[in-house]
């Protein structure tokens, strides 16, 4: 197995009841099973692709509130053979926070990039930029209406970059460590034999 995708496909054909518990504090906890999980992201993968235009390779940033949205939006990108930049979420009427700082920084590294945000006043901004960004409630209004689509998945390799996270920069500007879907597969299986995570 060489990409997260196809993971979430064994999981879904294998054990499609089983699945994720997303841990709220201050409201239910929300399960979502494999199944629900890969038809959900492959909707969000087609969205991006067919109405935004977002192109294969494109890095997203991944800025929201919740937990769950952000797993979908995540998976949503994998799906779309797309980059996910995982930021914390970043609020634009708080624009001397350490978050919206570092929000700046990984932009002015990156380059040209996507940005999906579930902050209004943040997607307004960014949109008038040379940048894309998409507003996450527009995605969800979307996904809702979506019935019939067809989506193409195309074919990565193992040593091919999945994900770039950036560091907290405590002792500097933030880093974006590059992380391939080697690197991930790896982790997790140390991760799986550590726990002893058995299906």
């Amino acid at each position: 197995m060489e990409n997260l995708y196809e993971l979430l496909e064994e999981a879904a054909y294998k054990v499609p009841t089983k699945g994720i518990v997303v841990v709220n504090n201050s409201q239910c906890d929300l399960f979502l099973t494999y199944s629900e999980l890969r038809d959900k992201s492959k909707k969000i993968a087609f969205i991006l692709k067919s109405y935004y235009q977002v192109k294969s390779d494109s890095k997203i940033i991944i800025s929201v509130e919740k937990s769950e949205d952000f797993i979908l939006l995540f998976w949503g990108c994998v799906m779309a053979g797309c980059i996910p930049v995982l930021m914390p979420s970043v609020q634009f009427s708080n624009k001397k926070s350490i978050a919206f700082e570092r929000l700046k920084n990984a932009i002015e590294i990156l380059g040209v990039v996507t940005l999906i945000t579930n902050d209004i006043n943040l997607f307004e901004y960014y949109k008038s930029s040379f940048h894309k960004a998409v507003y996450f409630e527009d995605i969800m209004k979307q996904l809702e209406l979506l019935q019939d689509y067809s989506l193409h998945i195309s074919k990565r390799d193992s040593e091919d970059l999945c994900v770039i996270q950036f560091s907290s920069g405590s002792t500097g500007a933030p880093k974006g460590v590059m992380l391939n879907f080697n690197n991930i597969l790896a982790n997790l299986k140390i991760k799986t034999l550590a726990d002893e995570i058995t299906t």
